[in-house]
């Protein structure tokens, strides 16, 4: 190995240790707060907690532009998903408690799947399409409360860097209850922590907040087809100006 990997190497160990021990404590920490208050009073805990965390895992975030005021309007925060710590950047970073869709396999992992379930993300699984279907529904449920949802169209973090395919599923729920999405572009986190590389490198990571694109009340293919469209576009010319 050379200087540099080495170097790089011992960096990462220590920032995994740093980070780990954090996310044990704080995430142990806000277990036990949910039980006590719900965690939708305690969102500005939350975003703390994120941002502490991220911190220790080395990361810098710029944000440019800024979300609507938090109203009783509900939205669907979607985001590029290149890197683990999307997750937690987001959290950092929305202005509200938000329902959240996860894949199923996440609700197993020891202490994370616990903060999930209290936090309220819905479990998908995509190989039981009735049940993916139910679990869209039941987040569509919760729009008329007011509750936002935070969700990553591609469904899985992207292996190259590069945006994936996007999933109906955030669309059609957009489209039927009339939700307007906020497109939030990631960029760096790919380079921090990539799928398939144990190693965490610190870094700055921007992120880019969108107007709300709204849903056209038109027949339900055409305007899931329309807005699916005019939010992948603006996360392409985004991450294309970047480049």
């Amino acid at each position: 190995m050379s200087p540099r990997s080495i170097i790089s190497t011992i960096i990462a160990a220590l920032l995994w240790m740093l980070s780990g021990t954090v996310f044990l404590l704080l995430g142990s920490l806000y277990i036990v707060l949910s039980f006590v208050v719900k965690p939708r009073a305690i969102h500005q805990i939350t975003r703390a907690i994120c941002r502490i965390l991220l911190l220790c895992a080395g990361q810098r975030l710029t944000i440019n532009g800024r979300f609507p005021d938090v109203t009783s309007q509900a939205y669907i925060y979607v985001f590029n998903h290149t890197s683990m710590l999307d997750t937690f950047i987001m959290l950092a970073i929305l202005p509200e408690f938000t329902g959240a869709v996860g894949k199923k396999e996440q609700f197993s992992v020891p202490i994370w799947g616990a903060i999930l379930r209290r936090f309220g993300a819905v479990p998908l699984d995509r190989d039981n399409r009735a049940a993916a279907i139910a679990s869209m529904d039941a987040v569509g449920r919760s729009f008329d409360e007011g509750l936002s949802l935070l969700v990553s169209p591609e469904g899985t973090r992207s292996l190259t860097g590069e945006l994936g395919a996007f999933k109906k599923g955030p669309f059609h729920l957009a489209v039927r209850h009339q939700v307007p999405v906020i497109p939030t572009v990631i960029h760096g986190a790919f380079n921090s922590k990539r799928k398939g590389d144990w190693r965490l490198f610190p870094n700055r990571v921007e992120i880019e907040i969108c107007r709300p694109i709204c849903p056209a009340p038109s027949s339900l293919g055409d305007a899931v087809d329309g807005i699916q469209c005019a939010v992948r576009t603006e996360f392409i010319d985004r991450l294309e100006r970047h480049k």
